[in-house]
């Protein structure tokens, strides 16, 4: 599939997940993410609403709230999508649909510029890349902005995306990556 010219944001969603079992954010976190307590209290919400939200963010969008051919997650690595299912089972959430498939562009990358992503989104925008790192890093909003700019340069350069290359099975274990696919539930 080829993506049209010029490319644009159409719309953004950003909600802060409260967490349930440790409602109170250590100093890393909130050091890595700058994610602040009085955001988390003021403005968060459990992890079911998040979804709930998202799927009515993208119906707004006019876009299905399940994986379709018309569009697909997009990540920079697997270890959200990892996270996010072993969270929805810890806390008994029907993962969405639309996180069943996912394009970990960090693979493709490789494929792409025959190198290794090293040293980070950040650094692979800015020094691989060429192009503004915009943002504060390890903001998921940030975050999808900054791999967005990834994916379009590819797409530009005449790279074609025309299949998923992560996804879950029907045991919840994740397929497509010579890691292993269980990581430790982190309870939040």
């Amino acid at each position: 599939m080829r993506a049209t010219y010029p490319f644009h944001i159409e719309s953004e969603f950003q909600v802060y997940c409260k967490p349930r079992v440790n409602p109170t954010l250590s100093n890393f976190c909130k050091e890595l993410t700058a994610i602040t307590q009085e955001q988390i209290d003021t403005s968060g919400v459990s992890l079911r609403n998040a979804l709930e939200a998202y799927a009515a963010w993208l119906t707004g969008a006019g876009l299905p709230s399940i994986q379709d051919d018309s569009f697909t997650v997009v990540t920079w690595g697997d270890s959200d999508l990892i996270v996010l299912q072993n969270q929805c089972k810890s806390e008994g959430i029907t993962r969405p649909g639309l996180f069943d498939r996912w394009v970990n562009l960090k693979a493709l990358f490789k494929q792409h510029y025959r190198k290794e992503p090293r040293g980070g989104l950040q650094h692979v925008v800015e020094k691989v890349c060429g192009l503004p790192f915009e943002g504060r890093a390890h903001s998921g909003l940030v975050d999808s902005f900054n791999t967005a700019k990834i994916c379009q340069q590819m797409l530009r350069q005449g790279f074609v995306f025309n299949r998923t290359t992560r996804g879950f099975g029907a045991d919840g274990n994740a397929f497509g990556s010579r890691k292993p696919s269980r990581e430790p539930v982190a309870e939040v």
